[in-house]
């Protein structure tokens, strides 16, 4: 991985894009920082451990380090680094932002990253009701009165003093929240599918889709999944 590691460095001096790159030998050196180190990009080989051999089968891949990104992490881009075609399944299970065929070509590289940071949602802080949230870590909200109930990615419900307008007013940009029935707000970067009349995120959590807007609920998670992807603009 040495020389993609190169190729990153041309690519982020040539774009000037500050960033602070990690590498990691295994993927189990990743995977143990995962609990207290957020990421925004992680380019991942698919199979090979760190002697570039094909691993044992006890030795973990890019897939389960990609797994266990999105156990905890549905806003960090993966970017798996492969020398088979026949990877889509796997990279669509997490929900990657693309992969790269071995061995990497820099123009091929710098598409990518290009489409990622075309598409990067522009860090910010979402304030309600005096708290301060990551718009990344919100899953969904319920608006309860002059109060909401706030689900994010630590499991921990907060309710806070704010009306569902001032959420809509604080999220305006952010294309991924979406309104699936009167006084809700889901994070489709969260939702897995939708089944019957319920929009299913990580994790099990059901958010309830009003019975007019399930032609449109069905339309909005799946073009958000497509743009992310890259496959439409």
């Amino acid at each position: 991985m040495r020389d993609l590691r190169t190729l990153l460095d041309h690519f982020l001096s040539v774009r000037g894009v500050a960033a602070t790159v990690d590498a990691f030998r295994t993927a189990d050196d990743f995977i143990a920082t995962l609990d207290s180190q957020r990421y925004d990009l992680a380019l991942l080989d698919c199979y090979l451990d760190e002697a570039g051999m094909v691993p044992d089968p006890d030795a973990k891949t890019g897939l389960d380090a990609a797994r266990a990104i999105r156990e905890r992490d549905g806003e960090c881009a993966i970017i798996f680094i492969t020398s088979s075609r026949d990877f889509a399944v796997e990279s669509y299970e997490v929900q990657a932002h693309g992969y790269l065929l071995k061995p990497v070509a820099y123009d091929e590289l710098s598409a990518v990253l290009d489409r990622y940071f075309a598409q990067r949602t522009p860090w910010r802080k979402v304030t309600l009701g005096g708290a301060s949230f990551d718009p990344g870590t919100l899953l969904w909200a319920r608006s309860a009165g002059h109060y909401l109930d706030i689900h994010t990615t630590d499991g921990k419900p907060q309710r806070v003093r704010a009306t569902f307008a001032q959420a809509e007013g604080e999220l305006t940009g952010l294309r991924q929240f979406y309104s699936p029935a009167r006084g809700y707000l889901v994070n489709l970067d969260m939702v897995e599918r939708l089944d019957g009349s319920d929009l299913v995120l990580r994790g099990g959590e059901r958010v309830p889709v009003s019975r007019r807007n399930l032609v449109q609920a069905r339309a909005a998670w799946s073009d958000w999944v497509a743009r992310r992807e890259g496959r439409s603009i």
